[in-house]
């Protein structure tokens, strides 16, 4: 009927208002300040304010979706670090305002703050304690040790300087990626040269999944000071150059496991977005990049699931 109708329908010359963002908007101001109150440029902002909010509980919330079950999860928590600061500004505006509305961004800002303890990790140096003992690690992507550029008449420089570094760096455990080796080579004999620096015990990619070029081979590796008690390989499917080892090494009377894990790239280059004002251009060059970041969230997905599985099957 008319009057049932009308109990669902707005009135005429009243703009229709969700009763979740009507119940925030009492949460979050005081009698006299409400929506109706505010001025036009407010309502904007504080509508604004409240859907910001709803996404930014979504993106939260997908921070405990695996993105190789739902990838939209992999760009929500993407976005997370701008929605955070969006936030923060909501938060500066609605304190020179003098409004209760300010404490919507907080709460989101100290529901986010895991997250922002990760992505902006601050670490107090302390004293280790009297009766432990220390050690160090060093994990380094290689990137080849740059052997492509030495070798299509780029830098010659570079690579040997950054295997005289990285055999004089004193880390009691080394963990290398994208680790390359040239058997004979004055300059990529880096197995050798890395071992007898330090007299370092040391295990690489096993034979049957290293990759090899007409020069030497591409793995992982893994330097270290201790005696190696074990050792194994992490395989992360047959067609993928990522790769991941581990060794169990003894450090006075316990055992450690370390792993050294080569993931996924994205492989996103920055000339990828450096596009010319052609329309095709541009569409063709944001569509690659979205490819290449949703494949890059499954792929990432699955394999630290399985990095996952070996840590906590792990003895030690």
């Amino acid at each position: 009927s008319k009057n049932e109708a009308s109990k669902f329908l707005p009135l005429p010359g009243k703009p229709y208002k969700p009763e979740a963002f009507v119940l925030i908007d009492r949460l979050f101001s005081t009698p006299g300040r409400r929506y109706r109150d505010l001025s036009r440029w407010r309502r904007v902002v504080w509508t604004t304010n409240v859907i910001l909010a709803a996404y930014s509980v979504l993106a939260l919330l997908a921070m405990y979706v695996p993105p190789a079950r739902f990838w939209p999860a992999g760009f929500l928590t993407l976005s997370l670090p701008v929605v955070l600061a969006t936030h923060l500004v909501m938060v500066l505006y609605w304190l020179t305002a003098r409004s209760r509305r300010a404490w919507l961004s907080v709460l989101l800002l100290v529901a986010a703050f895991p997250l922002l303890s990760r992505t902006l990790a601050l670490h107090c140096r302390s004293q280790p304690p009297e009766s432990g003992r220390t050690f160090s690690v060093l994990s380094y992507n290689t990137q080849l040790f740059n052997a492509h550029d030495f070798y299509q008449e780029g830098d010659k420089t570079a690579p040997p300087k950054a295997i005289k570094w990285l055999s004089g760096n004193s880390a009691d455990i080394k963990c290398l990626q994208e680790f390359y080796d040239q058997d004979g080579s004055r300059v990529f004999n880096s197995i050798s040269r890395i071992a007898r620096a330090g007299n370092y015990n040391y295990y690489i990619t096993p034979l049957e999944h290293r990759e090899y070029t007409s020069r030497g081979f591409t793995g992982v590796a893994i330097f270290t000071k201790f005696p190696i008690v074990g050792s194994g390989d992490i395989v992360f499917g047959r067609r993928t150059l990522n790769k991941g080892i581990f060794v169990d090494v003894k450090i006075g009377r316990d055992t450690v496991r370390v792993f050294s894990v080569h993931l996924h790239s994205f492989s996103v280059r920055a000339e990828s977005l450096e596009l010319d004002n052609d329309y095709k251009e541009v569409k063709s060059g944001y569509r690659y990049v979205f490819r290449r970041l949703r494949q890059g969230f499954v792929i990432h997905s699955r394999q630290v699931a399985t990095l996952d599985r070996y840590i906590r099957e792990s003895p030690y």
